[in-house]
């Protein structure tokens, strides 16, 4: 009876009295795994993700046929940033559940951030066999083959997904990168148009569809959304960061500086701004001062690429002065 009106305290957010609950139930029968699991899906909502991790832990010892608890250890696991027990936990879910197309696009998607890229292809074409209409799974190989390079076949992909989810507006965001990789610069920016207008206050659909304005030499009108943008959500790192790969584009250095730092400002632990803070001060010829950010975006997401870019142009530097 505990567990269950903690479960519907959870669901309705009054955290305090379902914690609560769930305490008392646990002092009279530690062993209940079903207390356990319901304690570490409060932890997770709650985002106490270590606590949440513990206490999934505790569940699967429990009951290691539990496909729910390896899930449920998976999520917080990922959130409390062990991505590598989040894989264990889903691979054994997998296990247990072979057909479930929602646990391999997840786990796809994990291990995309790890860049295990041939793993997270395998895993996530695997989801997509197990069903093909499941919009999660298609979005999650199309990650994939575009970490891979290969974008001929991310693009095709998308668009059996647009076809059977024509009024999704992120299929198009995504269709726009797409197009940007293979350079096809004015159906990409078609394609960030249509999410826009499927999606008006999505102010990044805005500034994506800035950035591509910029590749095309468009600047006042690349300008113009972004400032639109800013104007509804001043606060978002993620556009004063576009806002500053638009500067970069037109060899505006120092704005674009200014608009990379106003991002981490926002968002200290934001990776591209760091990295392109990094690639800014490259530009601007103060090397030592580029390596220092390039090693603490790095530090943060060891898989994010630019700022490696921007230690090994320093050291090529470094190399032929010497």
């Amino acid at each position: 009876g505990q567990v269950l009106l903690a479960s519907i305290f959870t669901r309705r957010r009054k955290y305090s009295e379902a914690l609560k609950l769930l305490q008392e139930a646990c002092s009279i029968d530690p062993a209940d795994f079903d207390t356990s699991l319901a304690l570490a899906r409060l932890f997770l909502a709650t985002r106490r993700y270590s606590d949440a991790t513990q206490i999934a832990q505790k569940a699967v010892a429990l009951r290691p046929s539990s496909k729910e608890a390896y899930f449920i250890l998976a999520k917080a696991s990922d959130s409390a940033g062990d991505r590598e027990q989040a894989v264990n936990a889903l691979r054994r879910a997998i296990q247990l559940d072979p057909q479930d197309a929602c646990l391999h696009h997840i786990l796809a998607d994990v291990l995309s951030d790890l860049a295990r890229y041939d793993e997270a292809l395998e895993v996530a074409t695997r989801g997509v066999e197990l069903d093909s209409r499941h919009i999660p799974g298609l979005m999650a190989l199309i990650k994939a083959l575009s970490l891979v390079g290969s974008f001929d076949q991310a693009l095709r992909c998308i668009r059996n997904a647009i076809a059977m989810s024509p009024r999704l507006s992120i299929l198009y965001n995504v269709k726009g990168h797409t197009l940007l990789e293979l350079g096809d610069y004015d159906q990409a920016l078609a394609a960030y148009q249509k999410a826009s207008e499927l999606a008006p206050k999505n102010n990044h659909y805005l500034t994506d569809t800035a950035s591509c304005l910029a590749q095309i030499g468009r600047f006042d009108e690349a300008f113009d959304l972004c400032r639109k943008a800013l104007a509804a959500n001043p606060r978002s790192a993620v556009i004063h960061d576009n806002l500053g790969k638009i500067y970069s584009k037109k060899h505006d250095f120092q704005s674009a500086l200014s608009s990379f730092r106003k991002a981490s400002e926002l968002d200290p632990k934001f990776p591209p701004a760091l990295g392109n803070i990094a690639a800014c001060l490259n530009n601007m010829g103060q090397f030592d001062d580029a390596v220092q950010f390039a090693k603490k975006a790095i530090q943060i997401y060891p898989t994010y690429a630019d700022p490696y870019r921007v230690l090994a142009f320093s050291f090529n530097l470094f190399i032929s002065n010497t």
